[in-house]
C-alpha cells in the first residue's frame, strides 16, 4: 500500500509540474473507493497539497470510503461485484469512476480530465479477467476515440496476461 500511495503522490507531482489536472482514486475491496483531486491545475495552494497528503495517509475500514455507483456500468456488473464480497482488490469500481470522470458523466466539471490517461496501481491480487465486459468495452472505446492509455503497476506480483492495461510493470 505504501508503494501504491507513493506512486500516486509522484503522479500528482508530475501533473503539477505539467499544470495538468488529476484525480486520485484509492480503492480496496468492493465499495471501498475514495477520491481526491491532484493539486496540479493552476491555482493550487499549500492547503490543496495538505489535503492530498491527508488523503494518502488514510486507509480503509474507518468509514472514510464511499462506493461509486453513479454510472450504468455499475448496474451491469452486479454479479461480478459479488465475487469481491469475500475480500480482494476491486479494480472495477475505480475503473468505472475513472471512465465516468474522463467522459464527464458524473456531473462534475471533469472536462479537464477528458484527455487523461489511467494509471492503475494495486498491491493486491486481481481477478482474471480483472474487469467485466462492459468496463473493458468502455476502456476500448476511450482508447479508440480519445487515445486513452491505461498503465498498470501491480506491486508484489508479476502479471503479464492482463487484458486491461496497455503496459503492466
Amino acid at each position: 500500500e505504501a508503494v501504491a500511495k507513493s506512486v500516486a503522490l509522484a503522479a500528482c507531482r508530475v501533473a503539477a509540474a505539467q499544470r495538468r489536472a488529476g484525480l486520485v482514486l484509492a480503492f480496496g475491496a468492493a465499495d471501498e473507493l475514495a477520491e481526491v483531486r491532484c493539486p496540479g491545475a493552476e491555482g493550487a495552494t499549500a492547503a490543496d497539497f495538505d489535503r492530498l497528503l491527508d488523503f494518502l495517509e488514510r486507509g480503509f475500514g474507518g468509514g472514510a470510503s464511499r462506493g461509486y455507483q453513479g454510472d450504468p456500468l455499475h448496474r451491469e456488473a452486479g454479479r461480478r461485484d459479488a465475487r469481491f464480497r469475500a475480500g480482494g482488490t476491486d479494480v472495477v469500481g475505480p475503473l468505472r469512476r475513472a471512465i465516468a470522470a474522463i467522459e464527464g458523466r458524473d456531473g462534475a466539471a471533469d472536462s479537464e480530465l477528458a484527455d487523461a490517461d489511467i494509471l492503475l496501481v494495486s498491491d493486491g491480487e486481481l481477478l482474471d479477467p480483472p474487469a467485466d465486459a462492459a468496463t473493458l468495452e468502455a476502456l476500448d472505446r476511450l482508447r479508440r476515440n480519445r487515445e486513452l492509455r491505461v498503465q498498470g503497476l501491480l506491486v508484489s506480483r508479476s502479471r503479464l496476461d492482463d487484458p486491461v492495461s496497455d503496459v503492466f510493470v
